[in-house]
Formats: C-alpha cells, sequence, structure tokens
C-alpha cells in the first residue's frame, strides 16, 4: 500500500530530488527497490505486469520477497519501471525528446555514483 508521501510523490509533479530517488531505487534493482520505486512513480501493479508477461498475482509475490524473478524477468521490470519514470522526466524538463530524456537519466545515474553506497534512499 502507497504511504501518504509516497502517494503525493505519485500524483504530482517529480522534483528533482523525486527523480534522483526514483533513479537510485531502479539502479539498486533489488526487488524491494523495485516494488518502491513502482510506488513512487504510482503505477499499478497491472501495468508493470503486463508487461513483463506475469499475472498481478506473481509481481506482487516478487515484490514482497515471496518469490524471484528470473534475470530476464528482473530486466524487464527494471526497463519497464525506467519508462514509467521516463515520462516524469518528461514532464520535469519539459520536453518529451528522447535524446534530452536519455541526456538526462546519465546525469542521475553518474550523480548516484557521487552517493555513499550505504545512504539510505528514502
Amino acid at each position: 500500500m502507497l504511504e501518504n508521501t509516497d502517494t503525493k510523490m505519485a500524483n504530482s509533479t517529480f522534483t528533482i530530488e523525486d527523480i534522483e530517488c526514483v533513479v537510485g531505487l531502479i539502479r539498486r534493482g533489488d526487488q524491494a527497490s523495485l516494488a518502491k520505486a513502482r510506488q513512487k512513480i504510482g503505477v499499478p501493479v497491472s501495468q508493470v505486469a503486463s508487461f513483463v508477461g506475469i499475472s498481478e498475482n506473481m509481481l506482487n509475490k516478487w515484490e514482497n520477497g515471496k518469490a524471484k524473478p528470473e534475470k530476464g524477468q528482473l530486466i524487464a521490470w527494471r526497463l519497464k519501471l525506467g519508462d514509467f519514470l521516463d515520462e516524469k522526466i518528461a514532464a520535469y524538463i519539459g520536453t518529451a525528446n528522447k535524446d534530452l530524456i536519455t541526456q538526462f537519466w546519465e546525469i542521475m545515474w553518474r550523480l548516484n555514483d557521487l552517493e555513499s553506497p550505504s545512504q539510505e534512499i528514502p
């Protein structure tokens, strides 16, 4: 279930801090982080599950640590969350230009390198 702060983030314009947080979660790539990223972005389980080619029940099991995705499924999960984040980034930078969105991702990914690995992402 979404927390109040997550619901607020999902239903409003993302700030640079919000985007940085979600990029960090996607980058981590573990099941708990991807679940939190999906919630923060505000995308329903059904949309992600459909793209990955699994049932909503299975995605819920992944997110709760009751089942583990295969490597290809994990990659597809991360990519789909990235696609949804692209929409938030486009709104933030004011353009849907794919080249600019890609450059933005590269910058955010590199900035994430500068953070301490032990730093907790809210």
